[in-house]
């Protein structure tokens, strides 16, 4: 894996695996970017954009490098529930994840992993759940899914029509 290039170990970490797919079976994922490609002499696979706000931007002092593992428990959020009264993703539908699973993803150490979980839990972006070798993951405040864009949308609307009529 040391001797992997950088694009093999990206189309790694992207690829998703046959648990996701399973999840996401008769979901609604949207529509992949057609111009995305595999590099040659990979196997082609669809691309789906990823839903975040440039508000994540504000985030990286607190975050740091652990953004990485936020980005992809974002990406691998199933479901959305409410909790009170905000949105919390389901990771993988709520199944254990290994460290090393997602160390392989990102072809790093577990202690990476667990320092980058440390700092995100701490500071309440995620919380976790231990179950057996790994956790279940909660994204705090999520907004993956697109019903929750367009009623931020709306809502946005709703006050600036409010604030011109006044």
């Amino acid at each position: 894996m040391a001797d992997d290039s950088f694009e093999q170990r990206l189309q790694r970490h992207r690829s998703v695996d046959a648990h996701t797919q399973e999840l996401l079976k008769g979901e609604d994922a949207g529509e992949p970017l057609e111009s995305e490609t595999a590099p040659s002499g990979e196997q082609a696979r669809k691309v789906y954009p990823l839903r975040i706000s440039n508000g994540i931007l504000d985030h990286y002092p607190r975050m740091g490098e652990a953004i990485w593992l936020f980005l992809w428990l974002v990406d691998k959020t199933t479901d959305e529930i409410s909790e009170g009264g905000k949105r919390v993703g389901i990771v993988l539908g709520g199944r254990s994840v290994p460290d090393h699973e997602i160390a392989e993803k990102f072809n790093c150490s577990r202690k990476t992993i667990r320092r980058w979980r440390s700092l995100l839990v701490r500071e309440s972006y995620i919380e976790i759940e231990r179950r057996g070798a790994g956790h279940s993951f909660k994204v705090m405040n999520t907004k993956k899914w697109r019903r929750n864009a367009i009623g931020t949308a709306i809502r946005a609307l709703q006050a600036n029509a409010a604030a011109v009529t006044k």
